[in-house]
């Protein structure tokens, strides 16, 4: 994270002009990361106060005023900490190489949800939100778009942007700015999506632009036709490209020519009957003799820790506690937050291997996971100083007490017995 926050490639992203932090001022822009990164959901000015006192200004006689605070945050890009956490995130996937797969493939769950932002008239105006029936905006909200790991707990993308702003329109997003990401572009991925994105259009994006492997919900109306014909409850099944579902799509008009050439699409739909006796239909591109029908039912199952995430987001890391009155301001909170989450997670699966290590990974052990209010609270209380020690082996060293006290932070979770094991592998690179 230090030598990140050195290198020029960062400090220029960080500025949202070129003559930004040039000047030898207060507050510069790695001190606004950090302050950015120490957000505790306290009042702005103890806040910075007690920021100060972290590392020691106040000692000098030093303090932040609001006033400069809210000056230097107008120069500082938010697309600092999506740079930042792409670095770290190259990091575990690429030179540490310790992260989980499911038959060889990530499994990407991509999301949307609508924070409750501050109710005030400059948020309002730009963001919009819910409405009462005469048409007033009761609540202040944004619309935001993850791409979520879901096997190795890590959010890969994060976008946020008006309430009114379409889902299907954001997840384009998430994906265009998933394949910029130079450690992905050699891994294998499946993107699992709710039976809110299903669309003709993405299906060829996702195969013939995007050439990804995807298992998406259908609702009870989608291709009812075709899946009334099939003889099984699991194959694959030609979603036919007719004038009526072109003509209905809202597609391009070049991708719709596309549509014309190809006149259908060969798709595999899998029926998973619940519990309850209910069907769920799901749509994949995945090939029968890798993935069996059960792999698919795990595949799709395994899109719930996604809606974890969105609980960590507004209840331990409080996204939606922002403190501005701007589109930049809201950005830079949420995509702060980002990163804060990928380091807590990450060491938390340093914690547990370092009790594997220690041979105390019992029974008892495999049930317990961390606790993440106290992870976080400890992550923001020490971050800073680690983060600022100059001596790499001292940094370490602290990096690593932090981690050993997260481990002791944990709670035991019920599982049940007949729960089937995910099935995923670790990868091979060291």
């Amino acid at each position: 994270m230090i030598s990140s926050l050195e290198s020029k490639i960062v400090k220029n992203s960080g500025r949202m002009h070129k003559k930004d932090f040039t000047r030898n001022c207060l507050l510069t822009m790695p001190l606004m990361v950090l302050i950015a990164l120490n957000k505790q959901g306290q009042g702005l000015t103890m806040e910075l106060y007690n920021f100060a006192k972290k590392i020691k200004m106040v000692e000098n006689g030093e303090t932040i005023s609001k006033q400069a605070y809210s000056a230097a945050r107008k120069k500082l890009n938010p697309q600092i900490f999506k740079l930042l956490n792409v670095n770290y995130l190259n990091r575990i996937y690429s030179v540490k190489g310790n992260y989980k797969t499911f038959n060889g493939y990530l499994l990407i769950a991509c999301d949307g949800s609508k924070p409750v932002l501050p109710n005030n008239k400059s948020l309002r105006r730009w963001f919009g939100g819910e409405k009462c029936d005469d048409g007033v905006i009761r609540s202040t909200n944004g619309n935001m778009s993850v791409s979520y790991d879901c096997l190795n707990h890590f959010i890969i993308d994060l976008v946020i942007d008006k309430y009114n702003t379409s889902e299907k329109i954001l997840l384009k997003e998430n994906l265009k700015n998933m394949s910029e990401i130079g450690f992905l572009k050699d891994k294998l991925k499946i993107f699992i999506l709710d039976r809110g994105y299903p669309s003709l259009e993405l299906f060829y994006q996702l195969i013939y632009q995007e050439k990804q492997s995807f298992v998406i919900r259908l609702k009870k109306s989608n291709y009812k036709k075709e899946r009334e014909a099939m003889k099984t409850n699991d194959g694959f099944v030609d979603i036919m490209l007719t004038n009526q579902r072109i003509a209905s799509s809202k597609a391009s008009k070049a991708i719709k020519e596309e549509f014309k050439k190809l006149g259908k699409m060969n798709l595999r739909i899998t029926t998973i009957t619940l519990k309850n006796g209910e069907k769920e239909y799901l749509i994949s591109n995945l090939p029968m003799n890798e993935f069996t029908h059960e792999d698919i039912r795990e595949i799709y199952r395994l899109r719930w820790e996604v809606e974890t995430l969105y609980d960590r987001l507004k209840n331990f890391l409080s996204v939606e506690n922002v403190r501005g009155q701007s589109k930049l301001t809201v950005e830079q909170d949420f995509y702060s937050q980002l990163i804060i989450h990928n380091i807590v997670m990450d060491m938390a699966h340093e914690s547990g291997l370092e009790r594997q290590k220690r041979g105390i990974f019992n029974d008892k052990e495999k049930n317990r996971k961390i606790n993440m209010n106290s992870a976080i609270g400890l992550f923001k209380s020490d971050i800073i100083e680690i983060i600022r020690e100059p001596d790499k082996k001292k940094r370490n060293k602290m990096f690593d007490q932090l981690i050993e006290r997260i481990s002791k932070r944990s709670h035991t979770t019920q599982h049940s017995k007949n729960k089937k094991k995910i099935k995923t592998r670790h990868s091979k690179k060291s």
